[in-house]
């Protein structure tokens, strides 16, 4: 009896630990940390594709009708094509520069391999507004030393 009972207490405990795994692995980073221009620009991206994020994340800013997108978008194509259909993203840091002005470093997650995303946002009067975007294969290109740590 003893011994049923905890091979049952052992089950759980993994069930459990498998769970909160589970989940960590799944999980957003609050509101206030991405805006939801962002968030909403991933969303497109998973159901309608590279040219509907770049909208997203652009609209209202500097960078909404800019060459820099469609250069972004074709790098975003050759990225799928590389790594396959892109899946989702995860949060890596974010850096406050001044009360206005903020960086958030992302990977995005395509079904064979990463790209590492630098999003430089601004805080105008009415809302966060992209100024800049930049993508790469490799981590060391948009992550500072010892981010990825």
């Amino acid at each position: 009896m003893r011994k049923g009972f905890c091979f049952v207490v052992f089950l759980l405990c993994l069930t459990t630990a498998a769970l909160r795994a589970q989940e960590a692995e799944h999980h957003q980073p609050a509101p206030d940390i991405i805006p939801r221009f962002i968030v909403n620009g991933f969303n497109a991206y998973r159901s309608v594709g590279p040219e509907a994020a770049l909208k997203a994340w652009s609209e209202f800013g500097a960078l909404e009708h800019s060459k820099e997108l469609a250069d972004q978008a074709g790098y975003l194509h050759q990225v799928q094509n590389l790594y396959g259909p892109f899946e989702g993203y995860a949060f890596i840091s974010s850096r406050l520069l001044t009360p206005r002005t903020r960086i958030l470093y992302l990977v995005l997650d395509y079904e064979r391999g990463p790209l590492f995303a630098k999003f430089v946002i601004y805080r105008s009067s009415q809302r966060w507004l992209l100024t800049s975007l930049d993508f790469n294969l490799r981590e060391e290109q948009i992550l500072t030393p010892g981010m990825a740590q």
